[in-house]
């Protein structure tokens, strides 16, 4: 096998076509460190990978895909002008530059439900409003800074710190009541 043109399973190029296969096969290979340039990837996938290319979707789908089925994480690097599969030290900076995206994106929606006037919608989209707004409030919330700052307190002052079970989150917003087995 050619180590640029990697080999494709059947059953992989039936379910996301042979480019986006292709490229799946070649990123799932990657090891922390590794870099892939456009010209790279545009000789694996058989088409041009550029931003406004035809195998850049391509490229962007298999890297969800690789990230989602094979734990392997990869990311543009503008001053490498190439995609790198990311370092355990270089997931954290992703990771937050997600949530500051996500809080961007629930402050707009926050934005655009408030010109909402409530009077005007029926009985099911004010329903639906309210549990969109409540959703966008909740992301908007919980990705800021202000959270992030009482963690970070809460951990210097010795507080164990778990990832959130969203059921006791419902719960909260529920007028806080406990589940009926009593656990918190």
């Amino acid at each position: 096998m050619d180590s640029d043109k990697p080999e494709i399973g059947p059953f992989i190029a039936k379910m996301v076509g042979p480019y986006t296969a292709a490229a799946i096969e070649k990123l799932k290979q990657g090891q922390p460190g590794d870099t892939i340039t456009r010209h790279q990837m545009a000789i694996v996938v058989g088409l041009p990978c550029g931003t406004d290319e035809r195998g850049y979707s391509h490229v962007l789908t298999a890297i969800k895909r690789t990230r989602k089925d094979h734990r392997v994480i990869w990311k543009w690097f503008r001053d490498l002008q190439s995609w790198k599969c990311l370092e355990d030290k270089d997931k954290e900076p992703a990771m937050r530059s997600d949530l500051r995206s996500a809080r961007k994106r629930g402050k707009k929606a926050l934005e655009i439900g408030t010109t909402v006037d409530r009077s005007k919608l029926s009985d099911d989209e004010r329903r639906d409003h309210t549990l969109t707004m409540t959703q966008a409030g909740m992301t908007y919330a919980c990705n800021g800074s202000p959270l992030r700052n009482k963690l970070i307190a809460a951990h210097a002052n010795g507080k164990q710190l778990q990832q959130p079970d969203p059921q006791k989150l419902v719960d909260l917003m529920d007028g806080g009541q406990r589940p009926e087995n009593g656990t918190q």
